[in-house]
């Protein structure tokens, strides 16, 4: 927001100061630092209702299901872990953190909060906070729970609560929130600014006339004149803005007007209140005025309206709800999936007692269960297919040059032609090509820093890798990172059956950089053709896997691990989403090892 502010403010001034063809990408420049400002100020009020929510409640452990949505971040459904009701969210959230609000490969995500009204969700650990409110529409909602339903959230156990959950004792309850009232005030300042310029504006139809005497005048019109003082009849002189096609002769009269008020008392102006800044003033008063009472009114009655509409949400969702805040198991319909069991939502599934603590298992048959409960539904949009790099030079295929930012490179360019332009093109408004010149130049340099870095160097190491003769091929299981939502293959021997532990793991680029970071990938369980093992570093080998017939280009080197080593255990503890084992961000997979030594 204070970056908003100042680049908004910046390119006021630079324009006003420079003129001409700078001042006409003033506009451009202040419509983003606005935009700046709303996001900030949207995001200073979501923080302090999350910090509010934070004083007051418990975490609470339980079982969650992302559900996919067409545009934007997936929806989320968590069940409470006493009742077994079944609570629709919608997350709040951007690409930076999109991430921090999908259930790990345990399925289970942190909450704080009124289901009614939105709360905070957090991995196991509580790292990253989210805000989720209750996701809009009835249909929406319905849609989720038999989704979320189908995706078994009603069979999953009761997960452990977090240690120190419930409040401590003796801890006094937190005040109720005090409501300021930010636009009555705002309402209030802007009628007194108003008043003010309105009363300098009527003042000023009072103002005395006098007449002048011209005794110095040039051609451009700066004149020296003297006057009567209509209040103490002493005589003045002092400088005047004549008209300048006046005829240029010291002994010519002229007419002015005196202000009657305020600091500029005294002060000589002409017919065009040129001479005086009270005119001025008064204008810039007024409209002020007129601009807090506009946003005043206009804030208040979004405020009503989103209270009112938060109030009638809640009521009818505590229509639906039990003692717990979540929508009953047998208002939604049984969804119908063939042959398989049925789920039964009348009778809602008593919650497994909570077993001992004890060392979870790292085999082969946890680890697919994990990912199958993890796997997203199908994409709605299907991912379009890249060349084959084993036919077609690494640049030709579209993942790659996304890897290495050669695209940002060209359309960064191709924006500062197009700015260039329309700069030097009469017939085209020059505040449109300097703006296009400014974020051209500005995304080729940052794309170019990258690729010159550290991208095209990992494009050209990933196709070669890619490209190897041998494959080997290796049992995975597709997780997430906790840390950052990408995708990690976490690999097995050769000839691994139910029993056996991973031996390595590989993070892995999303196949749809923009959109959930599991839609689009292979299945949650497989075999993988891995391709490498020509360049190799300390960190470990550069390897390809190979899936479906496609290669998943790796963004980090193969990590070799062993389960029996505490600090390897406590890493796949850590993929697992065991909150006991949280691992600071980021987990070191390790890196492409050596780019310019691999070309």
């Amino acid at each position: 927001m204070t970056a908003g502010l100042c680049g908004a403010g910046a390119a006021v001034a630079v324009g006003t100061a420079t003129g001409g063809q700078v001042a006409e990408t003033v506009p451009y420049l202040v419509a983003c630092g606005l935009a700046a400002v709303l996001l900030g100020v949207r995001t200073l009020r979501t923080a302090g209702h999350a910090r509010e929510v934070l004083r007051r409640g418990p975490w609470t452990a339980c079982p969650a299901v992302a559900v996919p949505a067409r545009r934007g971040a997936a929806r989320l459904v968590i069940r409470a872990p006493d009742s077994g009701e079944l609570w629709p969210l919608t997350p709040l959230v951007d690409l930076s953190n999109r991430h921090a609000a999908m259930p790990p490969a345990s399925g289970v995500l942190w909450w704080c909060g009124d289901p009614a009204l939105g709360g905070v969700v957090a991995q196991p650990g509580g790292l990253t906070f989210v805000w989720a409110q209750p996701t809009r529409g009835h249909r929406r909602r319905e849609a989720d729970l038999r989704a979320a339903v189908a995706a078994g959230v009603t069979r999953c156990p009761v997960p452990h609560q977090p240690s120190g959950a419930a409040r401590p004792s003796g801890t006094p309850v937190p005040p109720p929130r005090r409501h300021r009232a930010l636009f009555r005030w705002c309402a209030l300042l802007g009628a007194v600014v108003m008043g003010l310029g309105v009363a300098g504006s009527v003042a000023a139809e009072g103002d005395p006339q006098v007449d002048l005497k011209v005794i110095q005048a040039d051609a451009r019109g700066h004149c020296t004149v003297v006057w009567k003082d209509p209040w103490n009849g002493s005589r003045r002189q002092g400088p005047f803005r004549c008209d300048p096609t006046r005829d240029a002769i010291p002994a010519d009269s002229e007419t002015g007007f005196v202000v009657s008020y305020g600091p500029w008392k005294g002060d000589l102006y002409n017919s065009r209140r040129v001479g005086s800044p009270a005119k001025g003033v008064d204008d810039g008063l007024a409209l002020t005025g007129f601009l807090l009472l506009f946003v005043s009114g206009i804030g208040g009655t979004v405020r009503v309206v989103l209270r009112v509409s938060r109030r009638r949400t809640a009521r009818r969702l505590r229509a639906r709800i039990g003692p717990v805040g979540g929508v009953r198991p047998d208002t939604v319909p049984v969804p119908r999936t063939g042959d398989g069991p049925q789920v039964s939502l009348v009778k809602t599934p008593s919650p497994a007692p909570e077993e001992p603590a004890r060392a979870v298992a790292l085999s082969y048959a946890v680890w697919a269960e994990l990912a199958g409960r993890m796997s997203p539904p199908e994409p709605p949009n299907g991912t379009r297919r890249d060349a084959d790099v084993r036919e077609v030079p690494w640049w030709r295929v579209r993942s790659l040059r996304q890897i290495s930012r050669v695209d940002g490179v060209v359309g960064g360019l191709v924006c500062v032609l197009i700015g260039v332009g329309c700069w030097v093109q009469p017939s085209v408004k020059t505040g449109q090509g300097v703006f296009l010149l400014l974020l051209g130049v500005a995304l080729s340099v940052v794309s170019t820093r990258h690729a010159v870095a550290h991208g095209v160097a990992d494009a050209r190491v990933l196709a070669r890798a890619a490209k190897a003769p041998v494959s080997v091929p290796r049992p995975y299981v597709l997780v997430s990172d906790p840390c950052d939502g990408g995708p990690v293959l976490v690999l097995f021997p050769a000839h691994a059956d139910a029993t056996t532990e991973p031996d390595a793991v590989l993070a892995v680029h999303p196949s749809r950089p923009n959109g959930w970071t599991r839609q689009g990938m292979a299945s949650g369980a497989g075999t993988a053709d891995l391709r490498g093992w020509l360049d190799t570093g300390p960190e470990g080998p550069v390897v390809v896997p190979w899936i479906d017939g496609r290669p998943v280009w790796s963004r980090r080197n193969l990590r070799e691990i062993r389960a029996s080593v505490a600090a390897d255990r406590a890493l796949l503890r850590h993929l697992m989403g065991a909150p006991e084992e949280a691992l600071p961000c980021p987990l070191g997979l390790v890196s492409l090892p050596e780019r310019a030594k691999a070309l």
